[in-house]
């Protein structure tokens, strides 16, 4: 065998080898799934949904601000019309909190509009992940494996969420 084949049985060998090693040993550990960075948010409001409920129907998430008055006015909708988000899917809402002047702005919000459904708190923006938005208010409707199945960037109504409930 000639020297110009060796280098080049060698090539392929190095090349086969760093391929297997990139498909194979690739980072094992489990990456957070939407439930665990969901179940790792400080709550603010309400009580967390357990895992089977997260599972056994739809969720819809919505990222907020104090600072945003189409937020505001996108969860005293959500107010309003509780139940009827409510018998649809899980409703959650995520406060961008790490965006906010002062946590007390949220705390007092949430008093003030007694808002009935469960909210979160994200410090450190570990929801951008897997609920990316460049605008906010943003809604996100997961499916019962926690995929992002449809989302706004603007506020949501009844008729848009019974619209992404049929085509799921």
């Amino acid at each position: 065998m000639g020297k110009k084949n060796v280098i080049t049985l060698v090539l392929l060998l190095v090349v086969v080898g760093a391929a297997f090693a990139m498909f194979f040993l690739q980072d094992t550990e489990k990456s957070e799934g939407t439930f665990d960075i969901l179940s790792n948010m400080d709550v603010l409001n309400g009580e967390m949904i357990s895992e089977a409920d997260f599972s056994a129907r739809p969720t819809l998430v919505v990222k907020w601000a104090t600072w945003c008055p189409t937020c505001v006015d996108e969860l005293l909708y959500l107010k309003d019309n509780h139940q009827e988000f409510q018998e649809r899917v899980n409703l959650l809402a995520i406060n961008i909190t790490g965006s906010e002047r002062n946590t007390n702005d949220v705390i007092n919000l949430i008093d003030s509009y007694e808002l009935p459904f469960l909210v979160l708190a994200d410090m450190e923006d570990k929801s951008s992940k897997h609920f990316p938005a460049k605008y906010i208010p943003a809604n996100f409707l997961l499916n019962t494996n926690g995929e992002v199945v449809n989302s706004l960037e603007g506020p949501i109504d009844l008729e848009t969420l019974d619209e992404w409930l049929e085509n799921m």
